[in-house]
């Protein structure tokens, strides 16, 4: 049995990019009709959320606006001049100034007619949103205070202190410290009991406030966390490393990462389909993470739709308006209004044969002739209310609140037998193919008849109210009050599968060539495989829940509470369910897009399809990056993804990163899986795909450099490095020094917490040799022989063509009592990818997939040839073929596995590596103790001689007295002696043997201090 919580992954299209601002954007929020951004240009601009177009900009910040809120027409926004703003969205005038903190404000939240806010100056406040007053101040944490939310009850900080603190609002005390970040927070959202926040350390953790426990974490980013929003048990986390990715919560599993923006991404919003970004590239983008668009919508209705049905090329609706509908499903229009001759609300509706029946409030069902629009029968017989009725050619089934379902004779209107058992109303009647008769009810069952009423089983499962049924073949689906569906073998009665996503009641669903369609009360339609248990989709659209569904050939048909209905496109699925050599989690459309974003086709598609804007092509929309025309590429797009029909091939040519976790999950048992499913139902082909997806890296690698590698391979290559002693600061803070091969100086500040900041640079090497080098590791030791590995391994290209990364040493924070660290590079190992060494497994893996990439290419040049041009085609076919001939032997895909240039590629990047020579750095801790550490620092030497001397001095001194002591003329138990013509007790005699004593003690503590500054002179001077 399938029993699973789904990966849902919607497509994900930027809809909009918005420009203006001369500076990074902060921060972005927004409300049903505008988004706010706020910016390092010390402004706020409001902006049209349908046309991206600016309406007003908001000045009076004298210093970059760091946060912005938005509720009830009233915008407040935090700046780095210490103050917050209340502006008046209608107008953009501000209404008042908020001072009162003493350092920058970082984050701004508002709740309930009350502003919080956080500063660097270590203080969370509350303020009143009407009056501006300073209401409490919380204090508690060490460093920054860098983010706060909070709803009517609490405040939930975030520090540089690498805690999170929750304070209760009316006392104004700290109720739970939240310890398990090891870096500095940068952002947390609230939402009910659960907090999410990230830090600077790339880890996302969520929380459970009630308990105060860590209960989950999210892995993927690889730089700092700037922001994250949760939308149910979606999230969505932004970051440095210019992505925003989308992961589901209970799972930990990123299900989408977006890109498009081109530096850090510092902001995020999300209102119903809406994601906005804000970003330091000085642009807000719009994104639309709604999966599909209804063909059509359908309006009518003056209320509600509560039931629809259809046969051959008519659809029926009706609903609380007293109306049967009939709609043309070949044109999709209205073809005629029948006035129902009864009030009733019209809870369900079957048509056979031009005749429609309807059901009603006063416990009867009317046949209504559609042509002749009248009543032709009455179904007489219920004791209450009528629900959901279905109907053949011979006989109709109907369903009450009586608790009863009645079978009739179609021509007659004869009661032919009435089924009992339900202990409460059954809702939803089906007929099957083998003439049984089933029945899904709110005392939560499923009752299979025979047509004499006798009960076959019982089929258990849900644990609510099951509002509809549908079969096919001999199996049948449930939608329940419970938010789940259910599938069941009714002749044996098995449990198939239990799907759960919908956020609220199911209410109907429909199934086609093993394809599910459910409607819920969440507003939305969700499309599921049943054979793997996979969300494949989600269609929004409708603005109140989904009541009805029916399908139509191709087209499923959706009636909602909002007086409308849509048309839909399902061919790609009832389609897809028939081809086993089909994609089992999700849909073409979202493979291309996928391997499009990642751009790593390997040579399979000429540059020019691989670009992030091809995803906004195939929706309809314009490019936003690019001065191209693409409109003349956009047909081949749906051909190309045609031909891509099974997850080996697209593992092949360039897998999603999403995927790609799915396999690791699952290799680490992380998945919860059933004792009867296996890798194969849930990944099947794709997962070959990625297995062999590393025998094509060296195809392409030799594809690209051709016969003389010493053209593309530099003579000699290495890195460089440099150093920053600014800690966690944020990364464009960093002032970066460059590493020599001479003595390094950083001062830092004394604090407890000491570190360095490398940023390692590899410049001249192709982009496709990176995937070989899997990571840097440079060894560091400081002078108390403490050794760190520092390693490097996630190098990201950046607009000059450079590589680069960032990683930090940790000093041990005793440094911090002292003035001066030492540190030194003792070693540098570079580690290659094992995976990609070129160590072949053999020919059978190759052959099997040559035939199908040479098949996969020509069909798609013809296509480039027919939409694009002949030109582009053949100038792709000459550039491959012409490298194949350069070294027709060595370019056979067979004889890849003996290689011998792929091993001397390797072998030639591996020897030409020369390992960089870094200097010392030399490390001065200054601060509050500053002053005293240069002052001793002055004096250790003068200190040295001066005591040195008192010492010998008083040694003289001391063998003199000794003299005196010993000398046998002297009466040693007398009570003075003489000595330099002076009169000394012999008790003084024993206090100057004690002092000069510890003066002995002193000189040894003095040369030893001489030794250790003679040793740090000469390494300075090495």
């Amino acid at each position: 049995m399938i029993n699973r919580k789904i990966y849902e992954v919607p497509n994900i299209v930027c809809k909009m990019k918005l420009e203006g601002h001369d500076s990074p954007i902060e921060d972005v929020n927004l409300d049903d009709e505008t988004i706010i951004s706020a910016s390092r240009d010390n402004t706020l601009r409001i902006w049209d959320k349908k046309s991206g177009e600016c309406l007003r900009i908001l000045k009076g910040h004298t210093d970059t606006v760091t946060s912005v809120v938005v509720e009830n027409g009233i915008i407040v926004s935090g700046s780095l001049d210490n103050s917050l703003r209340v502006w008046d969205k209608k107008t953009g005038e501000c209404i008042r100034v908020l001072t009162g903190h003493s350092e920058s404000v970082l984050d701004v939240a508002i709740n309930d007619g009350k502003i919080a806010s956080c500063s660097e100056d270590l203080t969370i406040r509350l303020w009143n949103l009407n009056t501006g007053d300073s209401i409490k101040t919380f204090k508690g944490h060490d460093r920054i205070v860098s983010s706060v939310v909070m709803n009517k009850d609490i405040i939930v900080s975030g520090s540089w202190d690498h805690t999170l603190k929750v304070w209760d609002i009316n006392s104004g005390e700290c109720i739970k410290t939240l310890i398990e970040h090891g870096d500095a927070i940068e952002c947390i959202f609230l939402e009910e009991d659960v907090v999410i926040s990230g830090d600077q350390a790339n880890i996302i953790m969520i929380w459970d406030i009630k308990v105060g426990k860590k209960v989950g974490e999210l892995i993927g980013h690889n730089r700092m966390i700037m922001d994250v929003v949760l939308d149910g048990n979606i999230a969505y986390t932004c970051s440095k490393d210019k992505t925003i990715k989308q992961w589901d919560i209970t799972t930990g599993v990123c299900l989408k990462s977006l890109e498009g923006h081109s530096d850090a991404v510092l902001g995020l919003a999300k209102k119903d389909n809406l994601i906005i970004s804000s970003s330091a590239d000085g642009t807000i983008r719009v994104w639309d993470d709604r999966s599909e668009n209804a063909i059509v919508t359908l309006r009518g209705h003056s209320d509600e739709v509560l039931a629809i049905a259809c046969d051959d090329d008519t659809l029926i609706s009706a609903g609380k308006d007293n109306l049967l509908k009939v709609w043309d499903l070949k044109s999709l229009t209205l073809r005629k209004d029948i006035p129902l001759p009864y009030k009733s609300w019209i809870w369900g509706l079957a048509l056979n044969n031009g005749k429609a029946v309807a059901s009603s409030d006063d416990g009867t069902y009317r046949i209504i002739d559609i042509d002749k629009e009248e009543v032709i029968n009455k179904l007489e017989g219920h004791k209450s209310g009528t629900y959901r009725v279905v109907a053949n050619d011979d006989i109709i089934v109907t369903a009450s609140w009586d608790n009863t379902v009645r079978i009739w004779d179609f021509n007659s209107g004869e009661c032919l037998e009435v089924f009992k058992g339900h202990t409460y109303s059954p809702y939803s009647p089906a007929i099957t193919n083998n003439n049984k008769i089933l029945s899904g009810s709110s005392d939560t069952n499923i009752r299979v008849w025979d047509l004499k009423g006798n009960k076959l089983r019982v089929l258990k499962g849900h644990t609510d109210e099951i509002f509809h049924i549908a079969t096919e073949g001999d199996i049948v689906v449930s939608a329940s009050a419970d938010k789940s569906i259910k599938a069941f073998n009714f002749n044996t009665g098995e449990l198939i599968a239990s799907l759960e996503g919908h956020k609220d009641q199911v209410l109907t669903i429909q199934i086609k060539n093993g394809i599910i369609f459910s409607g819920s009360l969440d507003h939305t339609i969700k499309v599921w495989d049943l054979k793997t248990g996979i969300c494949l989709n989600t269609f929004e659209g409708h603005e109140q829940g989904v009541k009805d569904l029916t399908i139509y050939k191709d087209k499923l048909i959706s009636a909602s509470y909002d007086n409308t209905m849509m048309v839909w496109d399902i061919s790609n699925y009832i389609r897809k369910s028939t081809d086993t050599s089909m994609s089992e989690i999700t849909t073409d459309q979202d493979t291309l897009i996928a391997q499009l974003q990642m751009g790593r086709t390997h040579n399979i598609l000429p540059k020019k399809l691989v670009r992030p804007d091809l995803i906004r092509m195939i929706y309809g929309l314009e490019p936003l990056d690019s001065e191209e025309d693409y409109d003349s590429n956009a047909p081949i797009l749906s051909s190309i993804r045609g031909l891509v029909k099974n997850w080996r091939k697209v593992g092949r040519i360039g897998h999603a990163p999403w995927l790609h976790q799915l396999f690791h999950l699952f290799k680490e048992d992380k998945l919860e899986l059933e004792e009867d499913e296996s890798l194969k139902t849930i990944l099947n082909d794709f997962m070959v795909g990625v297995g062999e997806s590393e025998n094509l890296y060296w195809l392409g690698l030799l594809r690209t450099i051709g016969p003389n590698p010493s053209l593309y391979i530099p003579e000699h290559w290495s890195f460089k490095m440099a150093f920053s002693g600014q800690g966690p600061a944020p990364l464009e803070e960093f002032e970066w020094h460059p590493l020599g091969p001479g003595i390094n100086n950083m001062e830092l500040e004394d604090r407890t917490e000491t570190a360095l900041v490398f940023k390692a640079t590899i410049k001249n090497i192709p982009e496709w040799i990176m995937p070989l080098i899997k990571a840097i590791v440079v060894q560091l030791k400081d002078d108390r022989g403490d050794i760190q590995d520092v390693q490097f391994n996630d190098f990201i290209l950046d607009e000059e063509g450079n590589w680069s990364d960032i990683a930090m040493f940790k000093i041990d924070s005793g440094y911090s009592m002292e003035p001066i660290a030492f540190v030194d590079v003792t070693d540098i190992n570079i580690i290659y990818n094992p995976a990609l060494e070129p160590d072949f497994r053999g020919s059978e893996i190759i052959d099997g997939i040559r035939t199908e990439l040479d098949e996969f290419k020509r069909k798609i040049f013809q296509l480039i040839e027919k939409r694009i041009g002949k030109e582009v085609s053949q100038e792709l076919e000459t550039k491959i073929s012409t490298k194949r001939k350069d070294d027709a032997k060595e370019f056979r895909l067979e004889n890849l596995k003996n290689s011998t240039k792929a091993k001397h590629i390797f072998n030639l990047i591996k020897t030409r590596f020369r390992e960089p020579r870094f200097g010392t750095i030399k490390i001065k801790i200054g601060g509050t103790k500053a002053f005293m550490d240069k002052f001793l620092e002055f004096l250790e030497p003068k200190f040295i001689f001066i005591s040195s001397g008192t010492t010998i001095a008083s040694s003289i001194l001391l063998i003199l007295t000794y003299t005196v002591i010993f000398n046998p003329e002297l009466n040693l138990m007398g009570t003075e002696f003489n000595l330099f013509g002076e009169t000394y007790l012999f008790t003084e005699i024993i206090v100057y043997i004690l002092v000069y004593g510890f003066l002995i003690i002193f000189l040894l503590i003095s040369i030893i201090s001489w030794i250790k500054y003679q040793r740090k002179k000469k390494k300075q001077q090495a």
